[in-house]
């Protein structure tokens, strides 16, 4: 029978073939009933696979409604951004990397980088997902398989309008994750075994999670900064340090403090943004990275210079995503990382030649 073990097992439990969780959005009811009369001799073990079935349906499908919102939400950010950074309106991306993009903004919000960004409740969901996904690699590689698909070419201008034809694209990604946890037993207990989806409460992504674009959006503003030349500059220094420097600098009264600027508690460094010729652009590219929320600053700048430190960048930063339990999003950030004339590289160099380029081509 191609029918998947899990519509069979609520079939036999619940005694009608009422019930199938096997997809999202089924339309019909997917939810745990307590009170569901079962064999007493067996209820205790078939309660707590029915609460699973549920719960696991219940997460993908509020991961699939908060991915739609998501992509509506993004939208309203993505023409500002365009305007402002790529005026060309010549930079391509593909359609099936900005999708991707989307779907692994769960992981992110998942980490400990995300910290107040997120609600209780989305990082809950997002946590457990994550660990999920970790002890079930089959279920990683259904999510995002590996290798390069073919897919549509668009640029960046258009994504206002482009990101609509994702719609199905989303519901795939998350049925076919759903798909084999609910048709693959080993995939099944993979999954499920850390007993998040075991307790009372359900777990579940709000509706409304605009904090799943937070990757989407680093990745469409960091792709853009890049291909119009936009660059990264990064030095070690402490917080007391910095403090000290604005101090002076705010005590002299002919002096322009610079605000382009984003120091990382974390990586203890002074990171930097600018584009050659055009330092009046460099403050008011900042501030509206910070006041219009395009991106969070630390995944932006931490994780782009993870990502050229790693010599990732500029390559698909999706191609393995997941594989081996790798869930890595420092290459969500596509900004270009260099080093003046003549510096040290600051990070290990890769088959002889240090990741980060210089600034000038005139050194």
């Amino acid at each position: 029978s191609d029918e998947p073990w899990s519509t069979c097992f609520l079939r036999l439990a619940r005694g009608a073939a009422d019930k199938d969780c096997h997809v999202i959005g089924t339309g019909q009811a997917c939810s745990f009933d307590k009170d569901q009369v079962v064999d007493i001799s067996i209820a205790p073990q078939v309660h707590y696979v029915l609460r699973n079935i549920y719960a696991i349906n219940n997460l993908f499908t509020s991961w699939y409604i908060a991915l739609n919102f998501a992509t509506n939400n993004a939208q309203l950010k993505i023409q500002s951004i365009v305007t402002e950074l790529d005026p060309p309106k010549e930079q391509n991306v593909f359609l099936n990397q900005i999708l991707t993009a989307l779907s692994i903004g769960l992981s992110f919000i998942g980490g400990p980088s995300a910290g107040a960004l997120v609600s209780a409740a989305a990082a809950t969901a997002a946590q457990t997902f994550v660990k999920a996904v970790q002890q079930a690699p089959t279920v990683a590689a259904a999510l995002w398989p590996t290798g390069t698909e073919n897919s549509q070419a668009i640029q960046i201008s258009n994504l206002e309008n482009d990101l609509s034809l994702g719609a199905d694209q989303l519901a795939d990604i998350a049925n076919r994750g759903l798909e084999l946890i609910m048709s693959d037993i080993p995939s099944f207990i993979a999954f499920a075994q850390s007993g998040a989806f075991s307790g009372e409460k359900p777990i579940a992504l709000p509706d409304q999670s605009t904090e799943v674009t937070l990757a989407l959006k680093t990745y469409i503003l960091t792709t853009a900064m890049t291909a119009n030349k936009w660059k990264a500059h990064a030095s070690s220094v402490t917080r007391e340090q910095v403090a000290a420097d604005d101090a002076y600098c705010q005590s002299i009264p002919e002096l322009t403090c610079p605000e382009n600027r984003y120091y990382s508690d974390a990586t203890q460094r002074l990171y930097t943004i600018t584009m050659n010729g055009y330092p009046e652009k460099w403050e008011k590219l900042m501030k509206d990275i910070v006041d219009k929320e395009w991106s969070d600053p630390a995944l932006m700048f931490d994780g782009g210079y993870e990502c050229t430190a790693s010599g990732k960048l500029g390559q698909d930063p999706f191609a393995n995503f997941g594989v081996g339990g790798d869930f890595n999003t420092a290459c969500m950030s596509q900004l270009d990382f260099c080093i003046g004339c003549n510096m040290p590289c600051p990070v290990a160099e890769i088959e002889g030649v240090c990741p980060f380029g210089t600034c000038t081509d005139e050194c």
